[in-house]
């Protein structure tokens, strides 16, 4: 359609006595060729001009119209900031990359409107915010970490487990990843404790995963896991200390041929405890009895123990021949 004819229709629109007839032109008006001169009309003075232009726009649901709808979201007048909302809705989630900057608008309203917008795409929302969110700052890209929650509440959890690669958000994510008992962020979560930063946050996501989990979980790491994935279990349980002791029992009870790796560690973090949860639950376990004998001895003995005279960091030089 030639601009022309959409002047046509706007000085109408500007003419009280034929507005109404004009309405009813530009909805029937299906030429996308008039895009261009439309997005401009959105900044026209008269809020009926920009009102009647945004619907339009919502109907032709041309890309080209998206970012020019979405700055309406902040018009001064609300009819048309409504008007520019139902648009941007029938874009779905094609408007996400267009609309998210605008969760750090200095308007709470503005950046209510994107959070709802968004919520109401639902989860065909999310890739679109996965693709992007790497590259926002950090206000908006923390604003799309809650939306995303919002949208799936427990079913984030992968979504949030793959944006812990981004620094920016990582201690948002991981406090809902514990809120969430997340035992599938753990493996993640262990790699991120070398980082001094956050590591009291993986501690306490740790403890919320629940401890069954969680003590499973550090204790095979550091017993299969590959080397950088056995330090830093070590130094977790070292951190936990001898609460691990009864699940590193159990599991040495479970698993003999590990005594070798379990018994040094448990010297070092209390060794009574270990003997008396060994003499009551395993007192004639032949495969374990050379273990105990030795554990008994050391205990018995006069000084200072192992875990005082060696440290943990004696411990980390012995199991990786440094």
């Amino acid at each position: 359609m030639k601009s022309i004819n959409i002047q046509g229709i706007i000085a109408k629109l500007r003419n009280e006595d034929e507005r109404w007839d004009a309405i009813l032109e530009l909805k029937l008006l299906h030429d996308r060729q008039a895009v261009p001169e439309l997005v401009k009309l959105l900044e026209d003075k008269d809020w009926l001009i920009r009102w009647s232009v945004a619907e339009k726009l919502g109907d032709l649901r041309d890309a080209r119209a998206l970012p020019a709808l979405a700055k309406c979201l902040a018009d001064a007048d609300r009819h048309v900031v409504r008007n520019a909302y139902k648009a941007i809705q029938k874009y779905g989630s094609g408007a996400v990359s267009v609309i998210v900057p605008y969760f750090e608008h200095k308007e709470s309203s503005v950046r209510n409107s994107v959070y709802s917008l968004i919520k109401e795409m639902g989860t065909a929302a999310i890739p679109a915010m996965e693709k992007i969110v790497f590259a926002l700052n950090p206000i908006v890209a923390s604003r799309i970490v809650h939306t995303i929650w919002a949208i799936q509440g427990p079913m984030a959890e992968k979504t949030l487990i793959q944006l812990l690669d981004v620094p920016n958000l990582r201690r948002q994510i991981i406090v809902l990843l514990g809120q969430m008992k997340s035992a599938g962020a753990l493996p993640k979560l262990l790699g991120l404790y070398s980082d001094p930063k956050i590591k009291k946050l993986v501690l306490v996501a740790f403890k919320n995963v629940g401890e069954d989990k969680f003590f499973d979980f550090i204790i095979r790491s550091y017993l299969y896991g590959e080397k950088n994935s056995r330090l830093r279990a070590l130094e977790v349980i070292q951190k936990v200390g001898k609460f691990l002791v009864p699940s590193l029992i159990k599991k040495v009870i479970e698993e003999p041929k590990e005594a070798a790796h379990i018994f040094p560690l448990v010297e070092r973090l209390d060794m009574g405890l270990a003997l008396r949860i060994l003499e009551k639950n395993a007192p004639k376990n032949r495969e374990l009895t050379p273990f105990i004998k030795e554990l008994k001895r050391k205990s018995a003995a006069a000084g200072v123990s192992p875990a005082e005279s060696k440290g943990i960091r004696g411990f980390i030089d012995e199991l990786f021949g440094k």
